[in-house]
């Protein structure tokens, strides 16, 4: 190293430095591995065979849990139904932000008031 290098604040002394391919944190996150998000994506994705009207279809688990709430919905839960509704209501926002596309005044009135209902029956 020259003579002239000072060591101080930001330069260590060059035996204490990072060697090329050294960690600095080797107890750390292994490479490739994955966050929670990534997993969680990736598990949705998986295929299941499941029984509907009689017969076996391959679905992911996603469109089975989608399913399964939609059906839950129809069948009276309160809770389900509320999730349905603010979905539906949230993808049509969004959709409306990139589409000309909309529900009808009569539509958005409908799903509003259900949501309302729902809040008023939390607190009856």
């Amino acid at each position: 190293m020259a003579k002239d290098y000072k060591i101080g604040r930001g330069k260590p002394p060059a035996d204490k430095q990072f060697k090329p391919g050294q960690s600095g944190n080797p107890a750390g996150r292994p490479k490739g591995s994955k966050n929670f998000k990534t997993d969680f994506m990736e598990e949705l994705q998986v295929k299941i065979e499941i029984a509907e009207s009689g017969a076996k279809q391959t679905v992911t688990k996603q469109r089975a849990l989608i399913k399964r709430m939609i059906n839950a919905a129809l069948s009276g839960d309160a809770k389900h139904a509320d999730m349905v509704a603010r979905l539906t209501l949230s993808f049509t926002e969004v959709d409306d932000a990139k589409s000309n596309e909309q529900m009808s005044e009569e539509d958005l009135a409908l799903l509003e008031a259900f949501i309302q209902g729902q809040r008023g029956g939390d607190n009856a």
